[in-house]
């Protein structure tokens, strides 16, 4: 019996990290499709900005989070409620606080992780992410803080923090197999090792955030804090403009 319950939390893990991989790669072409086809179709007036990007890269993640619930429906693999996302309650005074726990964990682990992982040849913690130019001014700086701070937290958190963990719990998967497959998928969604080691510490302590207040609040404070920390580092404190 352990046998095949371990081979239905795996057939589980697979078939949700399949859906939103195909529904990231689908959201993903649609949307920077549709961008680059303007830029073509209108040079000069269209331009491909950093802000334009991270902007981008919201409404991907909300096409995302459409096309994965549209397909769970269309296989006609369960319900998705606010309960299965995490989303049944609104964010209360405690979740304020955990957030605060969350952070310290959160920056501890991945200290500690990196530290590591500095022992290994190949990894390099100092390695950039692609981010474009940073020299972000006026309206763009705004649309750039939304983006990043403010959407693609709360619909990341939504999607692997909510959905999927909400779907694999759901199918009886016991806490920590289930906050490490989510975490290790949104680790590697990240595409950088340094990254995603980082993220995928972020993403143990909003698991387990979720697994005791039964709701993403928390998890989604700590992913807007990590995001906003990294706005002003690379979009303010980079072009000495804070203040």
């Amino acid at each position: 019996m352990a046998e095949v319950s371990i081979g239905q939390h795996i057939r589980q893990w697979l078939t949700w990290t399949v859906i939103i991989i195909i529904g990231y790669i689908v959201a993903t072409y649609i949307v920077m499709g549709g961008l680059y086809l303007m830029a073509a179709a209108f040079p000069g007036e269209v331009r491909i900005t950093s802000a334009v990007l991270l902007g981008a890269r919201a409404i991907t993640a909300v096409l995302t989070l459409v096309i994965v619930i549209a397909a769970t429906y269309a296989m006609k693999a369960g319900r998705v409620t606010l309960r299965t996302l995490g989303l049944d309650r609104l964010p209360f005074w405690k979740d304020l606080a955990l957030t605060v726990a969350g952070v310290v964990v959160y920056v501890a682990s991945a200290t500690l992780l990196l530290s590591i992982a500095r022992m290994l040849p190949f990894f390099d913690v100092a390695q950039p992410q692609q981010l474009g130019s940073t020299a972000l001014f006026g309206l763009e700086r705004f649309v750039a803080f939304v983006a990043l701070v403010v959407i693609i937290p709360f619909v990341e958190e939504v999607i692997f923090r909510g959905f999927m963990y909400g779907k694999l719990r759901e199918s009886g998967m016991p806490f920590w197999p289930a906050a490490l497959a989510v975490s290790v998928l949104f680790g590697v969604a990240h595409g950088q090792l340094n990254v995603g080691l980082d993220v995928f510490c972020m993403s143990m302590v909003a698991c387990y955030l979720r697994h005791i207040t039964g709701s993403i609040w928390a998890g989604v404070l700590l992913h807007m804090v990590k995001n906003a920390v990294a706005f002003i580092a690379v979009y303010m404190l980079m072009q000495g403009t804070v203040g």
